[in-house]
């Protein structure tokens, strides 16, 4: 849809994911705070960033343009992707994806890495252009040595198999009583392998997920609901069936009074279709400052609850 731009622009489509530049500002501000805490910029830091994306990790890339006195950063990257296992250096190439107890890691493109390659070629679009089309086309592309040179003066890669991250979560347990999430435990892991003992190491945690077991082989835990969620299994669920139908919606009496549909009466639907051939249902709600719609199918990890998926 966004590429659509006729449709992106008439009704003013915008998307708060990890390519957006406002959520990268905010990452920026942690790490600043972590620096200024352990001593920057009087005193270098490393980060290690447990991720499948590339977002969080060039977010502290802006910080370190910014000002931010850092040594390295280490990144855990995606466990189906070949920055690792191929006969030349620089090469990524896409490879089918395993799933993992680690979810967000089993991503098979990263986003925001383009964002990197585009600094470390000197800004040239065409460039980064020209690598982006042939991972979409032929599924790789090779980095030159300059721009990979670049790379390698800061960053560096760790990797953590299944057996490490559960050994890694039940090892903090047992000595802090402190449970990881599995990508956590998986950032511990690796700086763990790169910490010289001079350069203080900070790891990116991810939040824990209630209800979700962390742990593999050996060690299994699962963690507590906050006690003012305990009962949100429970609960009583209330929703609305909408009909997939531009017709039902012209006629405003069938719409059933209630908060989650406030200003229905004001609806004017447009429908569009893409250039793909998507049908997109639209309606301007002047009335609103923001507005959040959430698509649920079945669908989801194998590990997941059922009641979880979507």
């Amino acid at each position: 849809m966004f590429n659509h731009f006729s449709f992106r622009d008439r009704v003013a489509l915008s998307g708060v994911n990890s390519i957006n530049w406002a959520r990268i500002l905010a990452q920026i501000v942690y790490y600043f705070v972590a620096g200024a805490a352990l001593g920057a910029p009087h005193r270098k830091i490393s980060f290690t960033v447990p991720t499948g994306n590339f977002g969080d990790i060039f977010a502290g890339y802006a910080a370190m343009q910014m000002g931010l006195q850092s040594r390295s950063w280490w990144w855990r990257p995606m466990s189906t992707t070949s920055w690792r296992g191929h006969s030349r250096p620089g090469v990524m190439k896409k490879r089918g994806v395993t799933p993992t107890i680690s979810p967000s890691m089993d991503i098979q493109v990263s986003s925001n890495f383009e964002r990197l390659l585009a600094e470390v070629c000197g800004r040239d679009g065409a460039a980064v252009r020209r690598m982006m089309n042939q991972l979409s086309q032929s599924g790789s592309f090779e980095i030159e040595e300059g721009p990979l040179r670049a790379m390698r003066a800061v960053f560096g890669a760790g990797r953590c198999n299944e057996d490490e991250t559960a050994s890694t979560i039940a090892e903090l347990w047992n000595e802090a009583g402190y449970l990881l999430d599995p990508h956590t435990a998986i950032g511990v892991h690796v700086a763990k392998d790169h910490d010289n003992g001079e350069t203080p190491m900070v790891v990116l945690a991810r939040r824990i997920r209630p209800n979700s077991g962390c742990g593999g082989k050996g060690f299994r835990k699962r963690p507590e609901l906050p006690e003012n969620l305990k009962d949100m299994m429970s609960a009583e669920e209330r929703q609305q069936v909408l009909a997939a139908d531009q017709a039902w919606w012209s006629d405003t009496s069938k719409i059933t009074p209630g908060p989650l549909l406030l200003g229905c009466e004001h609806m004017k639907v447009q429908t569009t279709i893409l250039d793909n051939g998507m049908t997109v249902v639209t309606d301007q709600m002047p009335h609103l400052k923001t507005a959040a719609l959430g698509v649920w199918v079945r669908t989801g990890p194998a590990r997941r609850m059922c009641i979880r998926t979507g």
